[in-house]
């Protein structure tokens, strides 16, 4: 697949020669196929709204320079630049999922300013006030809108409730009902090339338009938060931030005692995007031990079973669980069960 920075340069150099002004805009036909989306007042606000499931469109702020849109709603992509000196205020009658990807973007939701750094990505609920500053900003953002409805039944679709990504999807779905605003934030870059992948291959599914695209998306976009989830930041409640401990420590243990013989703190840090210091804190604070010490518990408790139920000799088991040095097995094991591997296999 062609690199995300190749395809953006390509859409963001596109020639935007048709300039209207918002009022213009406001005047879209609801049935205008070629924008997705039409404007009407409910109670004297403005608001946004889809003529499809869903939409994307990319959008390029430069300060007071006229803002550029391309959206894709049809085949055929509609570029143009908006001539107002600001955007007015607005609300959605959908959710808007937005990601920077570059620069930073400046807006005012339900009256309070939000700055959004390069590499974020943020979830508007619908019915929230909303007005992009565009003086303030300098940014290239991809934007995914898409009803409600369908957003709520791409979460739960294929839901597994007993499992770290599963609570984090009803988790989701529960701060999406309860909040105006969700806000995504990397831990670190290490996930950067997964999301713009992401954001890739939905962009291209979307603008090929070939049949069942839309089905394709829709199941990349529940990759695409299963993975901001679980790599980025984003706020949970005081009861949920509890529940996510107690299911992150399930995966963790599941995942020491599945890879007991060769596993460092790294491969912890590599796997669940948490500092070292986290796992300890982690560790300890369901176990009483730290990560060094709940390891050697893990690898002790193995070979206390294989000293029990097995023939294989002492030296066998003391690789199998991870320790190559004879003195240094001996001993932890004696710490930890007062006795010797051969004393315990006698008293089994």
């Amino acid at each position: 697949m062609e690199s995300f920075e190749r395809i953006l340069s390509k859409e963001t150099a596109s020639i935007h020669k048709k300039e209207f002004t918002y009022q213009y805009l406001k005047n879209i036909p609801r049935n205008e196929a070629a924008y997705g989306i039409f404007s009407e007042y409910r109670k004297g606000k403005l608001f946004h709204c889809l003529n499809q499931d869903m939409l994307i469109s990319i959008l390029q702020y430069n300060m007071a320079e006229n803002l550029k849109i391309s959206i894709y709603a049809t085949d055929t992509p509609v570029n143009y630049q908006l001539k107002d000196t600001q955007n007015p205020v607005h609300y959605n009658d959908f959710i808007e999922i937005t990601f920077v990807l570059q620069g930073s973007l400046t807006v005012m939701i339900d009256n309070e300013k939000h700055i959004f750094l390069e590499n974020e990505l943020y979830l508007i609920s619908p019915n929230v006030s909303y007005q992009e500053l565009k003086e303030q900003s300098k940014a290239v953002v991809f934007n995914i809108s898409i009803c409600s409805n369908h957003f709520d039944e791409m979460l739960l679709s294929d839901i597994h409730e007993n499992s770290l990504q599963g609570f984090l999807r009803n988790c989701l779905l529960q701060e999406r009902s309860a909040q105006k605003l969700l806000r995504f934030s990397p831990n670190d870059n290490s996930g950067q090339k997964t999301i713009s992948n992401s954001i890739s291959s939905i962009f291209m599914e979307y603008k090929g338009k070939k049949p069942g695209y839309l089905f394709i998306v829709k199941g990349l976009l529940i990759r695409l938060f299963d993975f901001l989830s679980s790599h980025y930041q984003f706020s949970f409640s005081e009861d949920n931030k509890k529940k996510y401990t107690s299911f992150l420590f399930q995966e963790v243990k599941e995942y020491m005692e599945k890879h007991f013989a060769s596993i460092q703190i790294k491969d912890l840090t590599d796997k669940f995007h948490y500092q070292n210091n986290y796992f300890n804190k982690l560790i300890r604070d369901f176990t009483g031990m730290s990560y060094s010490e709940y390891l050697i518990f893990i690898r002790v408790e193995i070979a206390k079973k294989l000293l029990a139920e097995t023939d294989m000799n002492v030296e066998d088991i003391m690789v199998y669980v991870g320790y190559h040095n004879k003195g240094f097995f001996y001993k932890i094991f004696k710490n930890s069960t007062g006795l010797t591997p051969a004393g315990y296999r006698r008293k089994s």
